[in-house]
């Protein structure tokens, strides 16, 4: 299925809609807070960025949910953003899906929409595997369900690791912002700001930084994934972009996830691995379209009814 714009935030639309996030640093553990903004009232959307991820790239695509009536909290794992970034903590995708777990009761917001942007998809499928109460409905923004952290990618990137400290963070800001413009299927977003927000979390202690990639990349799961999807009784929505790009599942990625019993894949054109930041308004009508208790929004879903 294919999600076609309806009409985009005008202008004055969009100054309606800034809407202030409370941020905090929430402790999980010790040695361990992760940075939470927080906005809205009713319905909990939880939203998870990427490895690379920060809370401010979801800054339009919440102003867009609070707008339509939903209480959103963007959360920074751990060893992202501006999340800590323990030398010696458990970094597995189970453990951070342990974690959105806590951030879920303690902000007393389940069950939530679990919004999770590439490999941290995973992280929402876990939780969904691990605690179906806390979790309504799972939306996967171009991630599969991986079995690790440790993709090809970064392993060649950690191989620069002692380069990278030696030389500083402007490379690392370089290689972001390219791997960022080669991402996604219509660039206009990336502005020298943008890619500052992007690098700010990773760059401000590199040497922190690496070694939670590296624990991450070392991290061994207790379990497999794959064969607990089929146990996911909560619905489950890829979104991909329809536009020529880097990142994203595979054929066999998705091919496992249609064995979740509720699975649905919507495609959005023109864009690319960043939708939330290239088409906010797209992902806000996807994330409304699986809330059926959302009242006073309407949408066109005809083309949302195909099923993988």
């Amino acid at each position: 299925m294919t999600v076609n714009p309806t009409r985009a935030p005008q202008p004055a639309e969009a100054l309606m809609l800034s809407v202030l996030l409370a941020i905090q640093m929430l402790g999980v553990g010790p040695g361990e807070t992760l940075h939470v903004a927080v906005a809205g009232a009713g319905r909990p959307v939880l939203i998870i960025p990427g490895l690379f991820g920060a809370v401010e790239g979801f800054r339009r695509l919440s102003d867009s949910l609070v707008a339509s009536g939903y209480r959103v909290i963007v959360v920074e794992p751990l060893g992202v953003g501006a999340s800590s970034r323990p030398a010696h903590a458990e970094y597995s995708l189970t453990a951070q899906a342990e974690r959105m777990a806590f951030v879920l009761r303690t902000f007393e917001a389940q069950p939530a929409i679990v919004v999770a942007h590439s490999v941290n998809a995973a992280v929402a499928l876990r939780l969904a595997v691990l605690h179906p109460d806390l979790v309504a409905t799972v939306i996967s923004l171009e991630g599969g369900p991986t079995e690790s952290v440790g993709t090809p990618s970064l392993h060649r990137a950690l191989k620069w690791a002692p380069l990278l400290k030696l030389i500083g963070p402007g490379p690392m800001r370089g290689r972001i912002a390219g791997n960022l413009r080669k991402a996604s299927g219509d660039t206009s977003w990336l502005s020298d700001s943008v890619v500052r927000v992007y690098t700010r979390g990773p760059a401000r202690n590199l040497g922190a930084t690496l070694k939670a990639l590296r624990g991450m990349v070392d991290a061994v799961e207790p379990w497999p994934l794959a064969p607990a999807l089929a146990q996911i009784n909560r619905p489950v929505v890829l979104v991909l972009g329809l536009a020529p790009h880097e990142g994203g599942p595979d054929e066999a990625a998705r091919a496992r996830m249609a064995t979740i019993p509720d699975f649905t894949l919507v495609t959005l054109p023109g864009v690319g691995h960043y939708a939330f930041e290239e088409s906010p308004h797209l992902v806000a009508e996807v994330i409304r379209r699986d809330s059926p208790a959302t009242e006073g929004v309407v949408l066109d879903v005809s083309s949302l009814k195909s099923r993988y």
